[in-house]
């Protein structure tokens, strides 16, 4: 079997086994949500209003996509451990790397729908309270599933280190200090001394998640550049790589 036909095997099968994890159920109760705001919002003034609905929105389909990430890939590979259906993959002519970007490539795709689904459901509420339709909130969600990708790649290389417990909880942090690597950098430059420097192998480390973030821009009817917008989507396409590689590396280096 060759390779790629192994790979997309195993992607299918992780691809529906995520599906089988109500993904599709929450995106339903997130559009009833938004659905409920939009009613409670007709009141207010068209600025305020539509801001907020614009904020949450884009908001919430961000949180939603990543803490799902976080809570499918923490727990997939240490559930197959538990469950043993790791060694009967093993056992088989399918090989670590096929396994490791199998899954992560079953895993992002089953985000994917999610985010498409919730997308829809968003331009749906856009319609009911009347807001225009423009392509900028199309960039900030594509550019908000890139970083939901990074995020699911970080933890399927943490649960590979430690428990899925603790493989969350890392991941949730790194995503967090991930926002803030520009104002680490700044504080340590005005501190100067060691802070800076330890300050500066952070922002070098840590990823910058706060790259793909365009939902305060995309508010206010702003765009970047296009130069700076394919930098950001090739910056996460590396990370993403990067990630995987890593998780191939571990992993096979793990003894079972």
């Amino acid at each position: 079997m060759a390779m790629d036909s192994r790979v997309i095997a195993i992607a299918r099968l992780t691809f529906k086994a995520a599906l089988n994890e109500k993904l599709l159920h929450l995106a339903l109760l997130f559009g009833l949500g938004l659905m409920a705001l939009s009613v409670a919002l007709g009141d207010l003034g068209p600025g305020a209003g539509a801001k907020i609905v614009l904020d949450f929105g884009l908001g919430t389909m961000q949180i939603v996509s990543t803490l799902i990430a976080i809570a499918l890939a923490s727990h997939d590979m240490p559930r197959e451990l538990e469950r043993r259906t790791l060694y009967v993959v093993l056992s088989k002519p399918i090989g670590r790397t096929a396994l490791i970007v199998g899954k992560y490539l079953g895993l992002i795709a089953a985000l994917g729908l999610l985010i498409v689904a919730m997308a829809g459901v968003f331009y749906g509420m856009l319609a009911v309270v009347g807001l225009p339709i423009v392509p900028h909130y199309l960039v900030a969600i594509a550019t908000g599933a890139l970083e939901t990708f990074v995020v699911a790649g970080i933890a399927t290389l943490f649960s590979l280190l430690t428990s899925p417990t603790l493989a969350a909880l890392y991941t949730l942090a790194l995503m967090l200090l991930g926002h803030q690597t520009e104002m680490i950098r700044t504080y340590g430059q005005n501190a100067g001394g060691f802070a800076a420097t330890f300050s500066e192998f952070l922002y070098r480390a840590i990823p910058n998640l706060e790259a793909l973030n365009l939902k305060n821009e995309v508010v206010y009817g702003l765009l970047p550049p296009v130069r700076e917008l394919g930098l950001s989507v090739a910056y996460a396409l590396c990370l993403m790589i990067g990630l995987t590689g890593l998780s191939v590396l571990i992993f096979k280096r793990k003894e079972f």
